[in-house]
């Protein structure tokens, strides 16, 4: 499958022309669906803008060349971008959602034989501060609660990866996490050297997107409790 999947940036803007230039024979002759761009340290800039647009996004040249160092920084320690990836570091470049809400407080427990639990503190757009503890699966799990109760978006997570970033003991840690609001699939990051933080801080960054989209894409957002 390596054989149609392309990355260096000379390469993929020739594949973009004419797939000829760079293969020899149709992949689905041998079985293979179709060509893939592969999203890495080499790739040029109409790689991730052609990446970019398919997800349905569009961005000036200003924020595509801020886009694309990020993802070339990014790709230093990973060496493929996922889609998720590329999604969470658009977000941030275009600065499509306002921080409505903000964390101010967060305190979790957990461990074998207790009942995880996460205490939140947080504040509204308008400066007023909401508080909240509940109890869940994991921690993790618990903050989303409290979370939910609070902000009333309802979120199915659907997948959740960590990473840990290079630097040591101290390293932090990447959580990426893709989650369903209704009918649309979202994904977010969070860093932290605390993993559960970072895990919060990613939830809230998609809270943040949901509640700031058009009410098209808000299918799912239940009242508000008071």
């Amino acid at each position: 499958q390596n054989a149609f999947a392309h990355e260096a940036g000379i390469h993929v803007h020739g594949m973009q022309q004419n797939a000829g230039t760079y293969e020899i024979m149709n992949p689905k002759d041998v079985g293979i669906g179709e060509s893939t761009i592969v999203l890495g340290k080499h790739t040029g800039k109409h790689g991730y803008s052609r990446r970019i647009e398919r997800m349905g996004y569009t961005v000036n040249d200003e924020q595509l060349d801020a886009i694309v160092t990020r993802c070339k920084k990014l790709a230093d320690v990973k060496k493929e971008i996922l889609d998720e990836d590329l999604e969470a570091i658009v977000e941030e470049v275009i600065g499509a959602a306002p921080d409505l809400w903000t964390l101010d407080v967060l305190h979790f427990s957990g461990g074998s034989g207790t009942i995880p639990t996460a205490t939140v503190k947080m504040t509204d757009v308008n400066g007023k501060t909401y508080r909240d503890a509940a109890t869940g699966d994991g921690p993790v799990d618990a903050i989303y609660t409290a979370f939910r109760r609070i902000t009333g978006v309802e979120l199915k997570l659907e997948d959740f990866t960590l990473r840990a970033l290079p630097g040591g003991q101290d390293a932090q840690g990447e959580v990426t996490i893709t989650v369903r609001h209704g009918d649309v699939v979202m994904h977010a990051r969070g860093v932290s050297t605390d993993i559960v933080e970072a895990s919060a801080k990613a939830l809230l960054r998609v809270i943040n997107r949901i509640l700031a989209e058009p009410p098209k894409r808000k299918k799912a957002v239940s009242k508000r409790r008071k």
